[in-house]
This record gives structure tokens, C-alpha cells and sequence, in this order.
């Protein structure tokens, strides 16, 4: 008898993107003769749609996912997972989860106490906050780190009846107290079997890109990141393998394994478009990235990725223009070189980004800048200078966007939070910080970063003499709610292209956005 793990991602309502881990960790699994299913909270809509929130800020174009025949799931998330174990029978229940998601993870799991399933917990929220997760008396263990060595040492622990406690990167109770086994060596990417999405739903392939919606893989170039960004848990992990196993987290796969999966992806899934999982996609060396062009042209799929501003060039965006680049985001994040380099981590200066955005914009590569706001110890006066960096770029860009700050375990600026009193350290980021800032500081309150964070696309694309009435509509009261309204009305009409303002029609006809999203509360 075959032993069955069941794979449980616990996504926000409509967040599309099929996870590539689970699909590689399912690989892992079956390979070595387990069975492997997936519950996918994705397609439920009791949950928090952040891709909704992103449209109704216009940080993203409007989208339908009944334009290829695909609908929200209106029965019970709880009901449905009950089903879903009673029908696979699953040996292990094996949960991968982000900070955003845990608090959905652990109702879930809740939900199912009863049938005394073992239960391993997987993501970066376990390795930063172990502590957390296995205070959670509905989780058994938890992996610390890389995940596709752990999860195979414990299923086959668990289905030989043996001892699954000496099996590396995991964390567990024991009299009391957590137990941290030691963490394994990095695997070599090259050594990973591509992911298996055939584990999921035929519709958890598609998601939105720029109002369309496109049957969509993605495939890891590189995994982890050189760079220190304070907000980002990819700095972390270079510091926590560092003191772990003496090694750089942030390394590239060979070309011609990335190769070999691209052709088979294309075989397999047929995808319309492809999104490369690499925190800064430009970190090739000139021969790599010809070579990966070289690769690339004999596919010519769309497809989407995020870089730093310090590696784009003329040179590289004509490159990626002739292979079909379709969106390319480069990250702004913050206006003030002085704040941008000694508090978020990013050591570039204004000239650089601008001229990235230039260059990627004049193309015909669609681009979006990202930008965040709240972080700790900033002003208001801070967050301008952000939104003043963008103007002279924003006509280049097809969406400029915004998110607030939010004090991931693991980033160096959670710490900086926790120490300035702006954050208990209790607290654990979940989707309510889509709408509103978690720290409490003197100098910029919650609803100060509430009110930039839902105009401050307004303030980026429309004229200085407009800026009086958007700071009224900062305020979240009855007044400042109806000029918001009249304001975001004219947006629509005026400082969007057209592209994007049809489909903002579309949608409030057919009856997608509802009046909470129009009025930028829900």
C-alpha cells in the first residue's frame, strides 16, 4: 500500500500562481514512489482577494477570469477540505505557508483535528517564526529551510515506522520545548526534478497579466538573492545559511537544465505564458544571458519577470525585446536615496532607477514600477519624495504600483519595528495588511498610510494642481470617501490608457467590482 501525502496551500481568494514549490516537492515525492494530491484554497471566495485590492488601487488592470471560462468557488473552504481527506485518504498532511497565509492555514487545519493526521508545515514563515508555527498544536512539525531532502527524509521515515526525528531541517516539541534538528547542505538546483503541475486543477494555471488572463508556469532561473533588502526574506536566507551551513544561499542553475525544462514545460502544459521565479532576473553574466536568449528564441512565449534598476541595459531590454518580454518590473520602491540606502537596504542612486524605467518603457515591453510605503521611521514628506520619483517616469509605465510595508519575520526592518516599539512582536502579518499599515509610530499614523496608500497612484499620474483635493480624499471619513469617489471617476477617465480604462468599464458593468472596491475599502 502506497504511502499518500496531501499537499495543502492555503492561498488568498483568487492570488493566481500556481506554487512552484509544491509542484517541485510533489515531484520529489512521486518520484520516489509516494503519492502526492493538493487542496487549493486559490478558486475560494471566502478568502481575501488581493488581486482585487492591487485593480482597485490601480495598481493593476482590471481582469476576468470568466473570460476563459473559469469561476470563484462559491461553496465552504472548510467543507471542501474535509471532503478532499475523506476521499484521498491522505497518510501526511504536508501545508506550505507564507506569513500572509498562516492564519487561513491554521483554520484549515483546525477544521480537520479530529482525524489525527500528522501534519508537517513548510515556507519561509517556519524557518523565521519555528517558534510560532509549533505553537500551533495542530502542526507536528515543521521544515526549516530548503524543503525537497527534508520532506523526502520524513515521508520516508514515517511510512517505514521509524524514528522521523533525526531528519535534518526539521523542528518539532519534545518535552516541552522546541527541538531544531540541523539544517542540510543547499541542493544543487540542476538536481531538483521539474514540478509537477499536473498535482493541481487544470484552472490553477491560469492567471491575470495586464487585464488578460493566460495558462501560465513558472520555472526557477536562479533561487535566492545576492542583495540585502531590508523588507525581503531573501537577504535573510543568505544570512541563515551563512551561520547554518557556512554557504550562499543565492546561487543559478545551469542553462542547459533550465533548457530542458523549458522545452519540457512547453511538451507538457502548453503554456500561453511563462513567469521566471528569480528575484533579480538580470543577475547574468553577458555570455549567460546570450545564451539564455539563444535558448529562449526558439520559444518566443510571453513572458513576465522582476529585476533590480543596476541591471538593465539598452542592450539587454533590446535583447529581451526580440524574445518576446512582455512584462518586466523594476523595482523603485523608495524616493529618498538616503532613507532608500540606510533604512530599506538598497544601495543605488535615483539616476540609476530612472533611467531603468526609461529604458524598459520606451520599449515595447510592458513595465510597472513597485513601490512601498509605511516603512519604519518614515514620513510623510518620505513618502512624497516616493511619489515625486515616479512622476517623471509614470507615463513609461502601464500600472505604478503600491503596497504597504509589512514586518515579515526573518527581514532585518521587522527587527527595526519591534526595537522602536512600532510592533508587538507577537504580531503576525496576515491579508488585512493589504489595506492597512500593522506599525503604530508617532511621526505617520495607520490612517495617514491608509489614505497615501489608496490615492497614491493619483498623486503619481495626475497634474500639481489637483493635489489639494486628493490630500482631502486621503481621509477616510464621509467627505473624504465622496471626493475620492468623484476623483477616482475622472482618473478613470482621464489619466489611464485606454486600454485600461475599458476594461475598468467592463468589469463594473458586468458586475465584478463591487461598490467596497470601487470606493477602495474592500
Amino acid at each position: 500500500m502506497s504511502y499518500k501525502v496531501l499537499f495543502v496551500y492555503p492561498n488568498l481568494s483568487m492570488s493566481a500562481m500556481v506554487p512552484h514549490a509544491i509542484a517541485a516537492l510533489a515531484s520529489v515525492l512521486k518520484n520516489d514512489g509516494f503519492e502526492a494530491s493538493v487542496f487549493d484554497a486559490t478558486r475560494y471566495e471566502s478568502t481575501t482577494n488581493s488581486n482585487k485590492t492591487r485593480v482597485k488601487m490601480f495598481n493593476a488592470v482590471p481582469y476576468n477570469f470568466k473570460d476563459r471560462g473559469i469561476e470563484a468557488k462559491e461553496s465552504d473552504v472548510f467543507y471542501d477540505f474535509r471532503e478532499k481527506i475523506e476521499s484521498f485518504k491522505p497518510d501526511l498532511i504536508a501545508i506550505s505557508i507564507v506569513e500572509d497565509t498562516y492564519a487561513l492555514g491554521a483554520k484549515l487545519l483546525e477544521s480537520v483535528r479530529d482525524t489525527n493526521i500528522p501534519v508537517v508545515a513548510g515556507g519561509v514563515f517556519c524557518t523565521y517564526a519555528t517558534d510560532k508555527v509549533l505553537a500551533n498544536q495542530d502542526i507536528d512539525y515543521a521544515i526549516r529551510g530548503e524543503g525537497e531532502k527534508a520532506i523526502l527524509d520524513l515521508c520516508r521515515a514515517l511510512r517505514d515506522k521509524k524514528s522521523p526525528y533525526e531528519v535534518n531541517n526539521l523542528s518539532y516539541r519534545a518535552n516541552g520545548k522546541i527541538v531544531s534538528n540541523p539544517v542540510n547542505p543547499l541542493v544543487n538546483c540542476d538536481d531538483i526534478p521539474f514540478p509537477d503541475y499536473s498535482v493541481f486543477d487544470e484552472d490553477a494555471l491560469y492567471r491575470p497579466m495586464m487585464g488578460d488572463i493566460y495558462r501560465t508556469v513558472s520555472i526557477e532561473l536562479h533561487r535566492g538573492c545576492p542583495y540585502n533588502c531590508g523588507y525581503c526574506n531573501s537577504a535573510a536566507n543568505n544570512h541563515y545559511y551563512k551561520e547554518k551551513t557556512g554557504q550562499i544561499f543565492f546561487r543559478k542553475r545551469s542553462l542547459k537544465s533550465f533548457s530542458e525544462e523549458l522545452d519540457h514545460m512547453v511538451k507538457n502544459y502548453d503554456p500561453e505564458f511563462i513567469y521566471f521565479i528569480s528575484d533579480t532576473f538580470l543577475l547574468l553574466s553577458d555570455a549567460e544571458f546570450a545564451e539564455f536568449c539563444d535558448i529562449y528564441s526558439k520559444y518566443k512565449i510571453p513572458f513576465f519577470a522582476n529585476t533590480r534598476a543596476e541591471t538593465v541595459t539598452e542592450k539587454r531590454v533590446k535583447m529581451l525585446e526580440d524574445i518576446n518580454c512582455a512584462r518586466f518590473n523594476v523595482g523603485l520602491e523608495h524616493g529618498n536615496e538616503e532613507f532608500r540606502r540606510k533604512v530599506v537596504g538598497r544601495q543605488l542612486s535615483n539616476e540609476v532607477i530612472l533611467n531603468a524605467i526609461k529604458l524598459v518603457g520606451e520599449s515595447k515591453i510592458s513595465t510597472v514600477t513597485n513601490n512601498i510605503i509605511g516603512f519604519p521611521d518614515e514620513t510623510r514628506d518620505l513618502i512624497f519624495d516616493t511619489i515625486n520619483l515616479n512622476r517623471p517616469v509614470e507615463k513609461y509605465c502601464d500600472s505604478v504600483s503600491c503596497t504597504i510595508f509589512s514586518p515579515y519575520h526573518g527581514t532585518s526592518l521587522r527587527d527595526r519595528a519591534i526595537k522602536s516599539g512600532y510592533l508587538d512582536d507577537n504580531v503576525v502579518v496576515d491579508s488585512a495588511c493589504f489595506f492597512s499599515s500593522l506599525l503604530k509610530m508617532p511621526n505617520l499614523s495607520v490612517e495617514e498610510i491608509d489614505g497615501l496608500h489608496r490615492t497614491f497612484t493619483m498623486y503619481v499620474r495626475m497634474p500639481l494642481s489637483e493635489w489639494p483635493r486628493i490630500e482631502r480624499a486621503e481621509k477616510l471619513d464621509d467627505e473624504g470617501n465622496k471626493i475620492y469617489q468623484e476623483i477616482r471617476a475622472e482618473f478613470q477617465d482621464k489619466y489611464l490608457s485606454k486600454r485600461t480604462h475599458k476594461k475598468i468599464r467592463k468589469m463594473e458593468k458586468s458586475g465584478n467590482c463591487t461598490k467596497e472596491q470601487q470606493n477602495g475599502k474592500g
